[in-house]
């Protein structure tokens, strides 16, 4: 490997994905039917979009820039009133259910898309008191933006709330997939916590977080995200955004990590695992970057001739693993944005 050959890579996966984006901004995704002999169908989740943006928001590349603004475009296309935002985009159908209407808007979608818009300076509507209305007593944040007892407290809330009771969200879904009511999961209350910042109503958080690691149960804290990258993924971010909270178990989380490192240079099962480790390590440890060199060679050899990498299960249906979603443009969003992060401190080596 050679600074060249990083370079080459990098150039590649941005005309990638550019390539790849729609006119309205949107990434393409797919959902893998496990049960189903692993069917695939295209899906119109935008979710993925909000991934692959944060992506190339940190690769602070001047390529992204275009890339980023169009993106922006679709997360605001897809915003409700209020600052909400669901998982599937609004022209979601298969086999004659709307699916934009079938999701309950939840909080894991409404930070990461909310993150994006004030990282760009984007002006939407101030949703944090939809956050805060849905809060467990014990300060936990619930996943899914549905009538709570507890927001009775919030009257603010109500004509949002009123806008989400329709017969799907309120009984269809609980019956037909694994969510539940009252879901509270670890990666989504990571990405609540980076979004909302430090503060007297996110500490709950932070110390259920430190518990999970200490645990080491971070693969089985979330419902969707099951797996440790992921996790550590969303924990690094919300250092990356000032939360000092976990500078204490940054070397814990990056030895364990660098635990899954395998001879051919792959961290975990695939490149996706590989790339939402070495950016995890480059927030959490810079300076173990240097023992990543050969996770960087993996990612090198395993990049497709058109510079993308190969779709991976990112998140899923719930536990049982029954539908999984990813796409080559979500593993190359985390990817790209491994290598320019290694690159960026092997500059300042």
């Amino acid at each position: 490997m050679n600074s060249h050959s990083v370079e080459d890579a990098i150039e590649l996966a941005f005309s990638f994905l550019s390539e790849r984006q729609s006119a309205s901004g949107h990434f393409p995704s797919q959902v893998t039917h496990h049960y189903e002999g692993n069917r695939i169908l295209e899906d119109s989740a935008f979710f993925p979009t909000t991934q692959i943006l944060h992506s190339l928001l940190a690769t602070g590349s001047p390529e992204a820039e275009p890339i980023i603004r169009r993106g922006c475009k679709a997360i605001l296309h897809e915003m409700d009133s209020g600052g909400r935002w669901r998982f599937w985009n609004r022209d979601a159908r298969r086999d004659g259910r709307d699916l934009h209407d079938f999701s309950p808007a939840d909080l894991d979608d409404m930070a990461c898309a909310s993150a994006i818009l004030r990282q760009c300076g984007i002006p939407f509507p101030d949703n944090k008191h939809l956050f805060f209305a849905n809060s467990r007593s014990d300060g936990l944040f619930y996943t899914w933006i549905v009538p709570r007892f507890s927001s009775i407290l919030h009257p603010r809330v109500w004509k949002s709330l009123l806008r989400e009771a329709t017969w799907q969200r309120l009984l269809v879904i609980w019956k037909v997939t694994e969510a539940s009511y009252n879901d509270v999961d670890g990666v989504v209350n990571a990405n609540v916590l980076r979004y909302l910042g430090n503060r007297v109503e996110t500490r709950p958080v932070i110390k259920w977080l430190l518990e999970i690691i200490e645990d080491e149960k971070e693969a089985e804290s979330d419902k969707w995200y099951r797996d440790p990258f992921t996790f550590y993924y969303a924990i690094a971010q919300c250092a990356r955004s000032g939360v000092s909270a976990f500078n204490n178990i940054a070397p814990r989380a990056c030895s364990r990590l660098l635990s899954f490192l395998r001879q051919d240079g792959c961290i975990g099962d695939n490149p996706l695992h590989t790339a939402l480790a070495l950016c995890a390590i480059a927030d959490l440890c810079p300076d173990r970057l240097s023992e990543t060199k050969l996770a960087i060679d993996y990612l090198l050899s395993t990049q497709a001739s058109d510079g993308g990498w190969s779709s991976a299960p990112h998140f899923y249906g719930g536990p049982n693993k029954f539908v999984s979603w990813g796409a080559s443009e979500l593993t190359t969003g985390f990817c790209l944005e491994a290598l320019c992060r290694y690159t960026r401190r092997a500059s300042h080596a």
